[in-house]
């Protein structure tokens, strides 16, 4: 910003008139080209390392047009006749220090310009910044700046004094413009601050003072930060990590490189002090809800409870708005239990898996007492008694069926008489009523007796016949099996 400003270039005061302005710039573009570098009373020790024709020009348009005058007015020094030369002469001899205690003297005074010196004091504090860092001067500039943009007082004597300056016939609404976003044009000088220094502390500290950004460190610092991140969250939204029911090592080590840059990408918001930024808050729920896809994804399909839950513990961390920190507090809980019930589910599952049937339903009694006041719980280890119940009287009557087959009546009697026992004492796990299943009991106790060697082939047709209803029912359910 100051080694920039079109009045610095120039060697101009502020109340330069438009013919002084054009005529300043042809004299030094015409002096440059023959390498005789002018020097004039307002310059700047080191103007001339910033001093050449493009800047020239540079500068040259930015005062001849109205809205980007007033920026540059703005963004310099307004001395009047009497505190003009002591000023430039603490300036040309290197005293910045003596400068500044010129300007506080004058604003001590309290004259009718101690605004407008305070606006000075401020800017040189800028060009004191541009040559070291100074944390205690950094935050002095700031706490300077707030004060003059929220004063009518100042406004009012700057806007006076601007217009009695511009011979542009800058208008009143591009004025009033200027003044509502007049902290952007004074971001900007931070940012390039930030960008001399490498140094995130001046963004961080400016955004703390007055909570926004300017165009620069939209551009040139934010852009390059949301890219990165955007493209990190594209990067996990696209992934499908259950399609060949593997969560393999390449997928766990690209998942950790695309959370290191969207955790690098949060470090440097909270170093420019931007992190609670209204647009860097949607784009970290945008990087929590990209999380969320691959956490469902492997937590739903491929039961991996641990990473789903390390996961969604690293997206709580950089949730930007409450309601998604809720949302993935409510998901946390609910992994959490998921895991918890694991744990007792899982064994029963195992034993499922190698038939151990009776060894499966008594753990499952047993941890149903344990656990009678999680109705969650109760209803998936039912579920599961269910499932075994089913598979066990499938089998059962699968042996008994092979008996009578065989004519091996004495045989098939027990073991079906015992799956009968089994499925009338569980019931209450199937969606069966169990008066109906009584009542189908009693039709074929009452049909047996009339069967006959002229009509053995009725036993079909009966049998059939409840098949048929229980098919149409319950097919796909356990219920289809029982029955």
């Amino acid at each position: 910003m100051f080694n920039s400003n079109a009045y610095y270039i120039l060697g101009l005061p502020t109340s330069s008139s438009l013919k002084l302005i054009n005529k300043r710039s042809k004299d030094i573009i015409n002096r440059l080209k023959i390498d005789d570098l002018p020097t004039y009373d307002l310059d700047f020790p080191d103007v001339n390392k910033f001093r050449n024709e493009a800047s020239v020009k540079k500068a040259h348009q930015s005062l001849i047009h109205p809205k980007s005058k007033l920026v540059e007015y703005f963004l310099w020094f307004q001395l009047n006749g009497y505190s003009n030369q002591e000023f430039m002469d603490a300036v040309k001899s290197g005293s910045i220090q003596k400068a500044a205690e010129h300007i506080n003297m004058i604003i001590n005074q309290e004259r009718s310009d101690h605004l407008l010196n305070k606006k000075n004091l401020a800017i040189l504090y800028i060009y004191q910044l541009s040559q070291t860092k100074d944390e205690v001067l950094l935050k002095k500039s700031l706490s300077l700046w707030k004060e003059i943009i929220s004063s009518n007082d100042f406004w009012k004597i700057f806007i006076r004094c601007y217009k009695k300056d511009d011979d542009l016939s800058t208008t009143d609404d591009i004025i009033s413009n200027f003044k509502t976003n007049a902290i952007s044009s004074i971001a900007d000088a931070y940012t390039e601050l930030k960008e001399k220094h490498e140094d995130n502390t001046f963004i961080k500290n400016f955004s703390e003072t007055f909570g926004v950004k300017g165009s620069k460190t939209e551009k040139k610092v934010l852009s390059p930060i949301y890219h990165n991140l955007n493209e990190a969250v594209e990067k996990l939204e696209s992934m499908n990590i259950s399609e060949d029911g593997v969560y393999d090592d390449d997928e766990k080590e690209t998942i950790n490189n695309l959370f290191e840059k969207i955790k690098e990408g949060c470090s440097k918001l909270k170093e420019i002090g931007l992190y609670e930024d209204s647009q860097s808050k949607s784009l970290r729920d945008r990087a929590v809800t990209g999380i969320r896809t691959v956490v469902l994804d492997i937590h739903n399909n491929l039961a991996d409870m641990e990473s789903a839950h390390s996961m969604m513990q690293f997206a709580l961390k950089i949730c930007g708005t409450e309601s998604h920190r809720k949302k993935i507090e409510d998901e946390i809980r609910v992994i959490e239990k998921n895991k918890d019930d694991a744990l007792i589910l899982t064994p029963i599952e195992n034993l499922f898996a190698s038939k151990k049937y009776d060894e499966a339903i008594m753990l499952i009694d047993k941890k149903t007492i344990e656990c009678s006041t999680d109705l969650e719980l109760i209803k998936q280890l039912q579920n599961d008694k269910k499932a075994i119940i089913a598979a066990k009287a499938t089998i059962m009557y699968t042996e008994g069926r092979n008996f009578l087959d065989k004519g091996k009546m004495k045989k098939a009697k027990p073991i079906l008489e015992k799956m009968q026992e089994m499925l009338m004492g569980n019931i209450e796990l199937f969606d069966i009523n169990k008066e109906t299943l009584i009542g189908i009991k009693n039709d074929i106790i009452e049909f047996m007796p009339k069967l006959n060697e002229n009509n053995i082939d009725e036993i079909d047709n009966f049998r059939d016949h409840y098949v048929k209803l229980a098919k149409e029912k319950y097919e796909g359910e356990h219920e289809h099996a029982i029955l």
